[in-house]
């Protein structure tokens, strides 16, 4: 969505406008998409790029005093000279528009890493990695914020960076602190600078612009704002829904408004339909027809990949355990969409359906079928049980070997796998047999 500026506002001497992003990635490289032609290819290829001119576009749009880029600007230690002169392109661009810009590096793009020796436009501000620094905005004769920010000297940055930082002077403006860093625990993401809610509400500063965590979200709204702004554009199916950065206003030294606007050139959904009440393959594809048509709708012409997900007990479920259907659905839809522009391109269908019979008239049987019901129904309602299995598997998942393709499984991950080898041994001693 797009932000709609208050003029009568934003003239005002005493209101503040900035926009918050992290984790460009630019030059990132999308992983896991096969039978790509030429043109997606190459779109896939910019799209980190164009999301961020689509940043670049709404700070001249809006009117904002400055941009913050709290870390990893690049994908890599070892940036490409590349990805640095069009870097450097796009803020120029904002230079010439009298916008300034705070940079705050972060563990993909060390102050370690190389980095060719190109001279920054006059409007760029970078933190050092020594200690927190502050810079002063000023407009108008008048300091009008104080923003603090340090960069990773190291990748490996895993020491609470917030330990540095000095708390807010008293003669200080509205005051912002930059870190790219991993705030509480379980977020999915390496543990650096970790760092707790207490840790930046103790500073007493008005805004906290944080990176490294990709998914978009307010942490807390006031005492100071927390906020991830989360990456402007997804680069695999991971990193699904809204993608974009934040814009702030503040006014009289506090924030009035802090709006979310979407950047990604390119789009990630997940979908899951239940198709019990879908009776033949005819059916199936008009439903799938149906789903796309609404993405489309929806997307805001921007083109989507489309993780579908088929569920429920349903009578075309044989039709989808067969060899190479779901490859054949798949490779009709991609070729029905190469010539749209705003295409819905079906990366993967994930059939989590089931045949149709009576789970519990199955269970009565005193044989081996029998047996599977019982005992997937005993590992589904027992958490002890069903966390013996996940012992069971941890070899798998913590070799060297395995690690490196496979993420541990979540709760819900557990129980679909349980149901999915369920319906494994179903499909082969039973099939449509429900006696």
């Amino acid at each position: 969505m797009t932000s709609k500026t208050n003029t009568s506002v934003s003239n005002s001497p005493d209101v503040l406008k900035f926009i918050h992003t992290a984790d460009l990635h630019l030059g990132s490289k999308f992983c896991g998409i096969s039978g790509m032609n030429q043109d997606l290819a190459k779109k896939l290829s910019k799209a980190t790029f164009t999301a961020f001119d689509n940043i670049v576009s709404h700070c001249i749009d809006n009117k904002v005093d400055f941009l913050l880029i709290s870390g990893d600007i690049y994908d890599s230690a070892d940036r490409r000279i590349y990805e640095q002169l069009e870097f450097r392109r796009r803020l120029a661009k904002l230079s010439e528009h009298d916008i300034s810009v705070y940079l705050a590096f972060g563990n993909h793009d060390p102050l370690s890493g190389w980095s060719a020796k190109i001279d920054w436009p006059s409007n760029v501000n970078i933190m050092s990695g020594n200690n927190p620094e502050c810079h002063f905005y000023e407009s108008g004769g008048k300091k009008k914020a104080a923003i603090v920010g340090i960069s990773y000297k190291q990748s490996k940055t895993i020491v609470n960076l917030t330990k540095y930082y000095p708390e807010k002077d008293n003669s200080w403006p509205f005051t912002i602190g930059m870190l790219h860093c991993n705030l509480g625990t379980d977020t999915g993401h390496e543990p650096y600078s970790p760092c707790s809610v207490k840790d930046l509400t103790d500073k007493n500063y008005d805004y906290w612009a944080l990176g490294h965590i990709h998914k978009p979200q307010i942490i807390q709204k006031s005492g100071p704002a927390i906020v991830y702004p989360g990456n402007p554009q997804g680069r695999d199916m991971g990193e699904s829904g809204a993608r974009g950065c934040y814009i702030v206003t503040v006014s009289n030294g506090g924030i009035t408004q802090t709006e979310f606007i979407e950047t990604a050139e390119i789009k990630w959904e997940k979908i899951s339909v239940n198709v019990s009440r879908i009776p033949d393959e005819n059916d199936l594809i008009k439903e799938i027809e149906n789903v796309i048509q609404k993405i489309r709708r929806n997307s805001g012409d921007k083109p989507t990949f489309l993780r579908l997900t088929l569920t429920g007990r349903s009578p075309v479920h044989s039709l989808l355990s067969g060899d190479g259907v779901t490859d054949d659905i798949i490779r009709h839809f991609r070729d029905e969409e190469e010539e749209n522009s705003n295409f819905v391109y079906l990366e993967k269908i994930i059939d989590n359906t089931e045949p149709e019979i009576d789970l519990g008239k199955v269970a009565e049987r005193e044989d081996i079928v029998g047996d599977i019901v019982q005992i997937s129904d005993s590992l589904l309602k027992d958490e002890d049980k069903l966390q013996s299995v996940r012992l069971k598997l941890d070899d798998l998942f913590k070799s060297n070997k395995g690690k490196k393709f496979i993420e541990n499984l979540s709760d819900d991950e557990m129980e679909a796998l349980v149901k999915e080898a369920r319906t494994y041994l179903l499909d082969r001693f039973v099939g449509g047999d429900s006696k």
